[in-house]
C-alpha cells in the first residue's frame, strides 16, 4: 500500500567518489540559464534501496591514522596540541579526538590534523587518546598514544553556562532550539540540555551551544529545560528555564466504523477542492477504502466508504478533485487503474459512487502521477521498467470535455526504477513533467501544452537540472524524492528533491547518509534559481512541497545525528528568502507525507498507529 509499492524496480548506486566529484560549491542561490549537459549514465537496474538489500560500497578500505604529537610515553603540562596525519586510497572526510573515552572531538584538518587540549583539566597522571578517521565511504580507524599529565595541581573550579533562549516564560511549539554560553578557567569539555527530569543529550559547541529539542512529544504547558556543563576535571554547574509548549495534536483521523488500524494510500498531493481536503486511506483486516474531508473554513470533518470494485491498482495511490462532486484514485503496479468517484454532499460529501474504471499500461508499468489542470483537464503519468520491453515514460490526457487521448512513450531518458511528478506552470498553463531515475544524476523533464483537445509534448531534456552543471543543486545520485507545486506568485514551478550536498554520518559501525533539500525555481523561460535547506533528510526517503502565502513549506525526514535514525518528519518554512527554524510532526512510520495544494496541510501516518492530518 502507501509507500509499500513507492518505486518498484531496481536501479544503480552512484560510488562514493561520483559523489565527491558532484559536490561542486556554489553560492547559496543562483540563477542558470536554460542549457543542456552531457546525457549522464544510467543504473543498471541491478540494486536500490528502498526495494531489497544492496551490496557494501565498492571501497571498504580503511583509512590510515598516525599521531605526530604527543610521543608515545611523553610528559605533558599546560596547554597541548594534539597533532597527527591520516590518509586514504580515497579521501579522509573528517578526524575526531576521544582523551580517555570521553565523548569525540573533531579535530582540525584530515590529512594533517590537530586539536587544540588543556591538560590542566586533566588529573594528573597517566592518560590515553584516540584519534579515529573516517573516509567519505563510512571506513574507519583508530589509533591510539599514552602519555602522563603533570601539572602539579587538582582543577577544582566549576564551570559557568547561561541559556540565552528560549527566555524565561516563552511559549514553543515544534522544534525549539535551545541555545547559550558556557566559560571555565581551564576549559569547558560539554554541554548538555535535558527537558524536566528526563535524560541529559550532549549540546552542539561548548562556549557558545546549540541543541534541538523536539517538544511534540510533550504535553502542552509548562516545562523546564535544564543545560548542565562539565570541564576535563569532572566540575559540573547547570541552569534551568521554564517555557510552555503549545503545539496542539493535528487532526488525528478517528473512523467511527472502523475496529482495526487504518493504513494511509495517498503518496503525492491531497485531493483539495477550494476548502475541501481529502485524506485517503485503507482499513486493515477488512479493505474498506475511506476518503475522509475536512472543511478548512469550519473544521467539518466527514467520512466516506469508497465503493468496492474487485480490481487491484491501491498501491502508491494518487488522488486528485476536479470539482467539488468528481475525485479521482490512480494507483497500481502494472497496470495502472483509474478510477473515477462521484461524490454527494454538502459542504462536505456523504456518499460517493464508482462511475468509471480505466486501466493503462501492462505488467511492467509503474505508478507515476495525476494532476488537475486549472481548465478542467486531467492528465496521468506512469513509466515503464524495461523487464518486458522499452523503458519510457507514458503520459494520458482527458480533455475538459472528457475525451481520452494517450501520447506516443516518451523516451528521452532511462525510467528504470524513477519517480515522476506533474504540475501546471502558472504563467503560461504548460504541464511539465519531472523524472529522476535512480543513479541518472539528474532530474529530466518535459514541457507539453494543451492543443485541440489534447496534450502535446512541445520539447523534454533529460539533464534538465544535472549534477555536473548545477553541483550540490543537482539530485543525489541514489534516488531522491520529487515534490512539485505551482508558485503564482513568483511565476515559477518549485520542485523539492534530495539534493547533491550529501553528508555520511557515522558511529563507528553504522553509517547513514543524509542530504539536504534542494527546492528549484523553474521559470516559464526554463531558468532556474535554487534554494537549499539547513538540514541533512535521509537521501531516498518522501519529501512533501506546499507554496502558500509566500511561503515555501518542505517536509522531509532528518538524519538524527546522534542516534543515526531518520524516523521523525520536520516541516521547515522558507520565507523572506531564509530558513525559519524547522518544526516537527512527530515520530513516523517511514510512510509517504502527503501534501495539500495552496495550502499548508500534510498528512501522514505516526508511530502511534493513527493518521494525522496537520495545517501550518
Amino acid at each position: 500500500m502507501g509507500r509499500m509499492h513507492r518505486r518498484a524496480g531496481a536501479g544503480g548506486r552512484a560510488t562514493a567518489r561520483a559523489v565527491a566529484a558532484l559536490a561542486i560549491l556554489l553560492p547559496a542561490a543562483v540563477l542558470l540559464p536554460a542549457s543542456a549537459g552531457a546525457a549522464p549514465k544510467g543504473g543498471d537496474g541491478s540494486c536500490n534501496s528502498r526495494r531489497r538489500s544492496c551490496p557494501p560500497p565498492a571501497d571498504t578500505t580503511a583509512p590510515d591514522v598516525r599521531w605526530s604529537e604527543p610521543a608515545a610515553g611523553a610528559t605533558v603540562s599546560g596547554p597541548l596540541a594534539l597533532t597527527g596525519t591520516a590518509s586514504d586510497d580515497t579521501a579522509v572526510a573528517a578526524v575526531e579526538v576521544r582523551v580517555d573515552g570521553g565523548a569525540p572531538v573533531a579535530a582540525s584538518g584530515t590529512s594533517a590534523w590537530s586539536l587544540a587540549v588543556d591538560t590542566r583539566g586533566l588529573a594528573d597522571g597517566p592518560h590515553a587518546a584516540t584519534a579515529r578517521a573516517t573516509d567519505t565511504s563510512g571506513n574507519s580507524a583508530t589509533a591510539t598514544v599514552g602519555f602522563t599529565v603533570a601539572n602539579g595541581g587538582a582543577d577544582t573550579t566549576a564551570p559557568t553556562v547561561g541559556i540565552t533562549a528560549p527566555g524565561a516564560g516563552a511559549t514553543v511549539a515544534g522544534t525549539v532550539s535551545v541555545s547559550g554560553t558556557a566559560s571555565d578557567d581551564v576549559g569547558v569539555s560539554g554541554v548538555e540540555v535535558r527537558v524536566g527530569s528526563g535524560p541529559y543529550q550532549p549540546a552542539a559547541g561548548t562556549t557558545t551551544w546549540t541543541r534541538s529539542v523536539d517538544t511534540t512529544g510533550l504535553a502542552d504547558g509548562a516545562h523546564t529545560l535544564t543545560a548542565r556543563a562539565h570541564d576535563a576535571a569532572g566540575n559540573t554547574s547547570s541552569t534551568s528555564v521554564t517555557v510552555t509548549v503549545a503545539n496542539g495534536d493535528g487532526l488525528v483521523i478517528r473512523d467511527p466504523a472502523a475496529r482495526h488500524d487504518l493504513y494511509p494510500l495517498g503518496r503525492t498531493r491531497l485531493p483539495t477542492w477550494e476548502d475541501r481536503t481529502g485524506v485517503l486511506y485503507t482499513e486493515l483486516m477488512t479493505n474498506r477504502r475511506v476518503a475522509f474531508f475536512r472543511h478548512a473554513a469550519t473544521g467539518a470533518t466527514a467520512y466516506v466508504d469508497l465503493p468496492s470494485d474487485g480490481l487491484a491498482g491501491w498501491s502508491a495511490a494518487a488522488a486528485q478533485m476536479t470539482s467539488a462532486t468528481d475525485l479521482w484514485v490512480l494507483g497500481g503496479v502494472g497496470p495502472m487503474t483509474l478510477r473515477h468517484y462521484r461524490l454527494a454532499g454538502s459542504p462536505l460529501p456523504t456518499s460517493a459512487t464508482l462511475l468509471e474504471t480505466r486501466t493503462f499500461g501492462t505488467s511492467d508499468s509503474r505508478p507515476g502521477d495525476l494532476l488537475a489542470l486549472a481548465g478542467g483537464g486531467l492528465v496521468a503519468t506512469w513509466h515503464q521498467q524495461g523487464a518486458t520491453g522499452p523503458q519510457g515514460q507514458h503520459v494520458a490526457y482527458r480533455s475538459p470535455a472528457g475525451a481520452w487521448s494517450e501520447l506516443p512513450p516518451l523516451t528521452f531518458m532511462s525510467t528504470r526504477s524513477s519517480d515522476q511528478v506533474l504540475a501546471q506552470h502558472p504563467v503560461d498553463g504548460s504541464v511539465w513533467l519531472f523524472a529522476n531515475p535512480d543513479a541518472w544524476g539528474a532530474v529530466g523533464a518535459a514541457r507539453m501544452s494543451e492543443s485541440g483537445g489534447s496534450l502535446v509534448v512541445d520539447w523534454n531534456d533529460g539533464t534538465f537540472i544535472y549534477s555536473s552543471r548545477v553541483g550540490v543543486y543537482g539530485p543525489d545520485p541514489e534516488n531522491p524524492d520529487l515534490a512539485a507545486a505551482a508558485d503564482p506568485a513568483t511565476g515559477t514551478i518549485a520542485l523539492a528533491y534530495q539534493s547533491a550536498d550529501r553528508r555520511w554520518f557515522t558511529d563507528g559501525t553504522r553509517t547513514v547518509v543524509g542530504s539536504r533539500v534542494a527546492v528549484a525555481r523553474i521559470a516559464a523561460d526554463r531558468s532556474l534559481s535554487f534554494v537549499l535547506g539547513d538540514e541533512y533528510a535521509e537521501r531516498v526517503s518522501d519529501v512533501g512541497l506546499v507554496v502558500a502565502g509566500g511561503d515555501t513549506l518542505v517536509s522531509y525526514r532528518p538524519v538524527d545525528q546522534a542516534t543515526l535514525t531518520y524516523d521523525r518528519v520536520h516541516l521547515a518554512r522558507h520565507r523572506s528568502g531564509a530558513w525559519l527554524p524547522p518544526t516537527s510532526l512527530g515520530t513516523g512510520t517511514g510512510d509517504g507525507v502527503t501534501y495539500a495544494t495552496g495550502r499548508g496541510e500534510f498528512s501522514t501516518r505516526m508511530a502511534d498507529g493513527t493518521i494525522r492530518l496537520f495545517t501550518r
